[in-house]
């Protein structure tokens, strides 16, 4: 799919996304809260629901950000990635504020004295969501680094990481491997 057709599709979801899940707010956290509270839960469903619509909050603004940011190219592909750095960095701490307030999440930082500018090689485990966002929380914003993913191109459809991935230089690639030579020249 060309990447217009895909953003096109991809922000109009998440505006309308964004605006259903805010105006339908009265509507769901009403029966979730009472779920849970028979449940004798702690709100789960009802913070699962509210970090989603943080969740669309953010790509929505991170998206006007993209929108504002775009005239900025003038100002030289070194800088123009910076700028985007700085956005994907943004991005990447408003969602952790969002799941450490819902979700009380923590993350403590050892033994990082290795990430010094590069090259580096930054191998991350994911075993939750919330992974995604370490590289960014652990050594992109406290050392100053601009960091290159390598993606799935599933990812291409949320947009912010489409877009703004796609700035920086990050490597989106299959996971079926139909096209092997060109996903390892994207990640060289």
């Amino acid at each position: 799919m060309h990447p217009i057709v895909r953003r096109g599709i991809s922000v109009s979801a998440v505006l309308v996304a964004l605006a259903i899940g805010i105006g339908t707010a009265p509507l769901w956290v009403l029966p979730c809260g009472l779920a849970d509270l028979a449940a004798r839960g702690r709100l789960a469903l009802v913070r699962c629901g509210a970090f989603g619509v943080w969740y669309l909050g953010c790509e929505a603004l991170g998206l006007l950000a993209v929108l504002l940011t775009a005239p900025l190219r003038v100002a030289g592909p070194a800088r123009f990635r910076r700028i985007n750095g700085a956005l994907q960095n943004a991005w990447g701490n408003a969602l952790f504020v969002g799941a450490r307030l819902f979700f009380d999440i923590r993350l403590e930082t050892e033994g990082d004295e290795g990430a010094t500018p590069g090259p580096i090689l930054l191998l991350v485990r994911h075993a939750s969501l919330v992974d995604t966002l370490v590289p960014t929380l652990a050594v992109s914003r406290p050392h100053g680094m601009d960091l290159r993913y390598v993606l799935k191109s599933e990812l291409t459809w949320d947009p912010c990481l489409d877009i703004v991935g796609h700035r920086m230089g990050h490597a989106f690639v299959r996971r079926d491997a139909s096209d092997s030579a060109g996903d390892r020249e994207r990640v060289v």
